[in-house]
């Protein structure tokens, strides 16, 4: 006689089976960290909707299957409230990790990371619930809610509740999507370069303090120049060195006439910063005479650079001590 459970009964089967709700997080995680991975490259806006339940639900609901595999007293509603509130603390703490790291706190790395947390807790939580017979797995019950619903819709008795609830239900989504779209769609930390001068003093130390202050025609001058990258990608930038004669008046500065002397190209990884040796020749000479080094992002530069259509720049005086920097 061939036992029923061998000729592979339902729940036989069901103990073999992947969890139908931990596989349709874990393919929702997927598809949200192929979209942010996609939108790092083509720039498309549309990551932050996708994110929200990513970051606000999915951590937490596998986590909390891991936890407890079985149902152990946990309804469907408290286990959807549970995995809203352990998401809440789950993503921060992995915020906190990316802030030690070259990437940051920023959107995408944090989808990534939280769908990397999302599908090993996944395979944590598939193994534990395989241990528990199946009539006592835990589980959100949306089926039978889709029923009860069905079926408490026809009672007179039943449609206030039934109103009542899925009110309920409808606005605590709308107030979690709302919360978590402000908070990944926020602001993260500013884009912005630097360029700025360094000379070396007497121990080779790089300071930034005494720049060359007197410019002779045809005599060359060195200074350091750096360059810092926090635009979080990679960029190329152009910097353009230029004499100017200005003359200043009610604190307005008006160039007279300018000089290009030379430009030079880097390109710099996020967070990278490059310290480049700069020789210069000037051919101006004068109080009225400045050194700037206009800095371009993306190979962007106008036929007539100037500190008004330069991203940054930094500018050294003629006869002056001190750096005057934008």
């Amino acid at each position: 006689m061939i036992d029923d459970e061998s000729q592979g009964s339902p729940r036989a089967r069901g103990g073999r089976s992947l969890p139908i709700d931990l596989v349709a997080v874990a393919a929702a995680t997927v598809l949200v960290a192929a979209v942010g991975l996609a939108s790092q490259y083509s720039g498309a806006a549309v990551l932050g909707p996708l994110a929200v339940p990513s970051l606000l639900f999915a951590p937490g609901y596998v986590a909390v299957s891991a936890l407890f595999p079985e149902r152990d007293g946990l309804g469907g509603f408290e286990r959807l409230a549970l995995s809203v509130g352990l998401s809440l603390a789950i993503v921060p703490v992995l915020g906190l990790g990316l802030a030690a790291t070259p990437w940051g706190v920023r959107l995408v790395p944090l989808v990534l990371v939280a769908a990397a947390f999302t599908l090993l807790a996944a395979a944590v939580a598939t193994v534990r619930r395989r241990t528990v017979p199946e009539d006592e797995r835990g589980r959100v019950p949306v089926r039978e809610w889709i029923e009860s619903g069905r079926r408490g819709a026809f009672r007179s008795g039943t449609r206030g509740d039934a109103a009542l609830t899925v009110l309920l239900v409808v606005s605590t989504l709308l107030v979690v999507g709302t919360v978590g779209y402000a908070a990944v769609t926020s602001p993260q930390d500013e884009s912005y370069s630097a360029i700025y001068l360094l000379t070396e003093d007497e121990d080779g130390e790089l300071v930034a303090d005494e720049y060359p202050a007197e410019f002779e025609p045809g005599e060359e001058r060195e200074v350091i120049v750096g360059i810092e990258n926090h635009e979080h990608r990679p960029t190329e930038y152009t910097v353009v060195v230029a004499e100017q004669e200005v003359d200043v008046s009610d604190g307005e500065a008006i160039v007279d006439e300018q000089r290009e002397l030379e430009r030079f190209d880097a390109r710099l990884e996020h967070g990278e910063t490059r310290i480049l040796s700069n020789e210069f020749e000037p051919t101006m000479a004068g109080s009225d005479v400045r050194i700037v080094w206009l800095l371009y992002l993306d190979g962007d530069v106008p036929d007539d650079p100037s500190v008004e259509s330069a991203d940054y720049y930094v500018s050294l005086w003629g006869d002056a001590a001190d750096e005057a920097a934008d």
